[in-house]
């Protein structure tokens, strides 16, 4: 659903890939081991592979981005229209 919403909102412009083991080990909480990292309860993050930022977490906000609620412009919109816009407005 973000990656959908994302790139109807703006085609093109972001690039996903999940799990990845380099980007997931810059998440680890400090003293989680890195062998529990991939199956964090409750863990849901969006970063930017080019910095590190941590847009989004789901631990840390305590609610999930993307939980149905309000369709598409609940959460997930307001995080589009907010962070999203940014980033792309930051690069222009």
């Amino acid at each position: 659903m973000l990656v959908k919403k994302v790139n109807t909102e703006f085609p093109g412009q972001f690039d996903f890939s999940w799990n990845d083991p380099e980007y997931l080990k810059q998440t680890v909480p400090e003293g989680e081991g890195w062998e529990g990292a991939l199956w964090r309860k409750g863990a849901f993050e969006v970063l930017r592979k080019d910095n590190g930022q941590i847009l989004y977490s789901k631990k840390s906000a305590g609610e999930h981005l993307v939980d149905g609620k309000g369709g598409p412009e609940g959460k997930l919109g307001m995080f589009c229209s907010t962070v999203m816009a940014s980033l792309v407005t930051e690069n222009v």
